[in-house]
């Protein structure tokens, strides 16, 4: 029973399942999802996916073909994920042009040869269409030891824009308040952990399930502000 509830936990964090609200996540993965769904028009025809993990969004797309890239280095087991092809950390093994639109979520944070990768995009990126990307600001240390940077939204204006990109949207979700929210969330979350699973997950649901029930049900009505302390930059840009 234990096992099924962990695993139920762990794949709840995209907004799958009842156990959602009880994801360690849940906050910044609930705005992600709605803003991705909400801006799914961008995405069509030939998609590429790039940092793929476990596609969590793909069921809310529309598309001809979809393709899947994930890291061959990364921290999180990706041998049971569908995935076309592992980037070597250099070239995509696609055409010029290929692409009619890419996503790519919570993925930036990951990459130390940010230039060379947006490069690379942009060569696979058909002109006048799209990239959707979300890139996490306010987050823990993720994904060790594969976590590098973190990057405003002033930041990514200037970069995309050298790298010939038209910056479409560039929002904040989102603010002040869910930050301070999620933030309580993942410090019951760490407090928690011990050496043995189980215990972890028996000491999660008795103490801080409950906890987190009521922290996430204030993130729903709490003040939508786009302010400087924010979870996650969203974005939608062009290829000129």
């Amino acid at each position: 029973m234990l096992k099924k509830i962990n695993q139920l936990i762990k794949k709840s964090d995209f907004q799958t399942n009842i156990f959602s609200i009880l994801h360690h996540s849940f906050i910044i993965r609930k705005w992600i999802y709605k803003w991705i769904k909400n801006n799914s028009n961008h995405i069509n025809l030939k998609v590429l996916d790039f940092g793929c993990g476990e596609k969590p969004y793909k069921s809310i797309l529309n598309f001809d073909e979809y393709i899947w890239v994930d890291f061959k280095n990364s921290w999180h087991d990706n041998t049971q994920n569908e995935v076309d092809f592992f980037w070597d950390g250099k070239t995509l093994p696609f055409k010029d042009e290929e692409f009619d639109s890419i996503i790519t979520t919570e993925v930036f944070e990951h990459i130390f040869n940010i230039d060379e990768v947006l490069i690379e995009l942009n060569r696979v990126l058909k002109k006048w269409w799209k990239i959707v990307a979300t890139i996490p600001f306010v987050i823990h240390e993720h994904e060790i030891p594969y976590d590098f940077a973190r990057y405003t939204s002033f930041w990514i204006q200037s970069l995309f824009e050298k790298h010939w990109f038209k910056v479409l949207k560039n929002e904040k979700y989102w603010s002040y308040f869910d930050v301070i929210l999620q933030l309580k969330i993942w410090f019951l979350w760490k407090i928690t952990e011990t050496r043995f699973k189980y215990l972890t997950l028996v000491l999660r649901l008795i103490f801080v399930a409950p906890i987190m029930f009521l922290i996430n049900l204030l993130s729903f009505i709490s003040p939508k502000m786009q302010w400087w302390l924010y979870l996650s930059n969203v974005i939608v840009w062009e290829k000129k």
